[in-house]
């Protein structure tokens, strides 16, 4: 697609009805900890999966050393909702010893905001 077609369907972009993905999912964090046999043990939030089901979701995924991620999903129709899940994970995995490994939290962008930056970068 060249780049005059993309601005095109940029343009031709209804937002008058709710787009399905209101937000860009912008949030990262991982922890860590020394588990038995000193393998590291790894525990991921991240919001960038969305869900059909629901407004806004976080999935978390859990490893040990080069073991396969195991995941799990969780759907909320609020922020509300999903940030008071968020801060029971994050408090429930410290005080099983977890330390903060990474983490990115950016401002959360509506799909609109997204657009007009996108339809300015692209004119």
């Amino acid at each position: 697609m060249g780049k005059i077609q993309f601005v095109k369907q940029l343009k031709s972009i209804n937002l008058s009805k709710k787009p399905l993905l209101s937000i860009i999912k912008v949030m990262m964090i991982t922890l860590y900890k020394t588990g038995n046999n000193n393998e590291i043990c790894y525990y991921t939030i991240h919001d960038r999966q969305a869900l059909l089901t629901a407004e806004y979701s976080i999935t978390i995924s859990w490893y040990t050393g080069n073991s396969k991620p195991r995941e799990k999903v969780y759907g909320f129709d609020s922020l509300s909702q999903r940030d008071k899940k968020i801060k029971a994970l994050f408090r429930g995995k410290i005080r099983e010893g977890y330390s903060l490994l990474y983490s990115y939290l950016k401002k959360q962008e509506t799909i609109e905001d997204w657009l007009d930056r996108a339809k300015e970068s692209y004119l």
